[in-house]
């Protein structure tokens, strides 16, 4: 799903990347009475986790496999599937389809975005939704410098070794790189994760382009109504 040269430890990626305040509660209320649930980019099952219900089937898409092993221990009963958001077929239909945590900000831009929301569309079930929430983007007001070094983020114990964590941003066509340093025990990791970013009045034709309609636009997880100050774009989309 990303774009980073090579697939970033599951381990270290999860003790930064833990979601947005609310967000696990908004898609539980998005999921009242769905049956079945598929989330893409599932990650370490961080949502999916939060919407386990008597009779509910839960499956899983990511494209890393250390996401997945910590996705199976942590979900039990939910069904996992490795492979791309952008192109993959399950065999079944869904009542939702859910894509959190900047999901399609990391794919290649606009183009991979309608790949994954159309084989998001082609998986619903007849009155099914797609939902997705990415942080609001503005296209004027976007960083412009990288960061000339790594600065220091946070510090942390992993494993019983104490982890110094820094980071350093830079701009790339058409959005914004991170790479993350972590340190300690003897050793240093990096890994950088890539986001295309997409400003908010794209996503109704690229979903128009995928087969959707835009249903719902929120501009945070309790309900809040889209702004220009708010601080996420979330959709509902539905069959066109």
């Amino acid at each position: 799903m990303t774009d980073t040269p090579k697939p970033f430890p599951a381990d270290l990626y999860t003790l930064l990347h833990r979601g947005e305040p609310g967000d696990v509660d908004f898609y539980r209320r998005a999921c009242e009475g769905a049956s079945r649930v598929l989330e893409l980019g599932c990650g370490a099952g961080r949502v999916l986790a939060g919407l386990r219900a008597p009779g509910r089937r839960l499956v899983g898409l990511d494209d890393h496999e250390g996401m997945l092993a910590l996705a199976r221990q942590r979900v039990e009963g939910a069904t996992f599937r490795r492979g791309d958001m952008r192109d993959f077929a399950l065999g079944e239909r869904f009542d939702r389809v859910l894509i959190p945590y900047n999901g399609l900000f990391a794919l290649d831009g606009p183009e991979g975005v309608i790949r994954a929301l159309t084989a998001a569309r082609v998986h619903l079930a007849e009155g099914g939704r797609v939902l997705f929430d990415v942080y609001a983007f503005d296209p004027l007001n976007g960083a412009e410098e990288a960061d000339e070094d790594f600065e220091h983020l946070t510090s942390v114990e992993h494993g019983g070794v104490a982890l110094r964590i820094s980071t350093m941003e830079a701009p790339i066509k058409g959005g914004w790189a991170v790479t993350y340093r972590h340190e300690g025990g003897g050793a240093v990791v990096e890994y950088t994760l890539r986001h295309k970013l997409i400003a908010p009045e794209l996503w109704p034709s690229l979903a128009a382009r995928a087969g959707l309609r835009v249903m719902d636009h929120w501009g945070g997880f309790k309900g809040e109504p889209p702004s220009p100050l708010a601080d996420f774009d979330i959709f509902s989309l539905a069959a066109r």
